[in-house]
């Protein structure tokens, strides 16, 4: 996906998130050219508006949803089984893990220019220019405890924060194959500039399942071009910005939160 060209940016709109929503051949996008999007069935996580796009973009982004395919299947099953045993001795049904990244991702995508506007910031690419090529950004979530059931997957997260990171550093966190997530780093990234774009920033979007001490990951790479520093609030308070925001995006109150977490952890 790559930010919009033409206007400042209005993080919290309706109109932004269709902006972003991209198809990932032709890039059209569902608010200017009022386009259904239909995801990729194998990664569940790339959007085409047509079979003849999906067909065209394969060649590029088989990589990528082959390796989401086999690593999804294999870690999800198992993590659910683990999930699974501890679960019977509580009193009401907890989110499987599986549930758990599927929330990630509704948070991912209803807050994906709020998430563009805090990444750009945090690698200061205003004034840098490159970090995204050694570092990314890592958004770390907090469950909401007891959700109700009408709440939405996304409205389930806080926001703990935002931490630019070496890739190499975040890969080891991260565990498994130290090669392959640099690797699916660079797929990404050739993804994006291949579609024109001048840069590309990798947002990895994380959430914790306490019974098994598990940190589940959604990985998502934004494009970015010359246009996109115009687009933007650039500002030193950027974190307490994007907490904010998702805050008050959810129906909650942004100073009640603050005060729950203290100072800001800025790193």
């Amino acid at each position: 996906m790559e930010v919009p060209q033409t206007r400042p940016l209005d993080v919290e709109s309706r109109a932004a998130r269709r902006e972003f929503a991209q198809c990932q051949n032709c890039r059209k996008n569902k608010d200017q050219h009022k386009i259904r999007l239909s995801v990729c069935t194998g990664c569940k996580i790339s959007t085409y508006c047509s079979v003849e796009c999906q067909k065209a973009h394969w060649r590029i982004h088989k990589p990528i949803c082959l390796r989401n395919r086999q690593t999804s299947k294999e870690i999800m099953e198992r993590y659910d089984s683990e999930a699974s045993i501890v679960q019977r001795d509580e009193d009401a049904p907890l989110a499987t893990p599986t549930e758990i990244l599927s929330d990630l991702r509704a948070f991912t995508a209803k807050f994906t220019p709020a998430i563009f506007q805090a990444a750009f910031n945090a690698l200061e690419l205003a004034r840098l220019g490159k970090t995204w090529q050694q570092c990314v950004v890592w958004v770390l979530l907090e469950r909401v405890p007891g959700p109700s059931a009408d709440t939405k997957p996304w409205q389930r997260w806080h926001v703990l924060n935002v931490l630019p990171a070496p890739t190499e550093f975040v890969s080891a966190k991260m565990g498994g194959d130290r090669y392959e997530f640099p690797k699916k780093k660079r797929d990404l990234e050739r993804e994006q500039l291949e579609k024109g774009n001048t840069g590309a920033i990798t947002v990895i979007v994380s959430g914790g399942y306490q019974k098994i001490n598990l940190l589940l990951h959604n990985v998502t790479c934004i494009g970015f071009g010359p246009h996109s520093q115009g687009a933007l609030k650039i500002e030193e308070n950027w974190d307490n910005t994007f907490k904010e925001t998702v805050e008050r995006m959810c129906g909650r109150d942004p100073a009640a939160r603050s005060q729950q977490a203290g100072p800001s952890q800025r790193s």
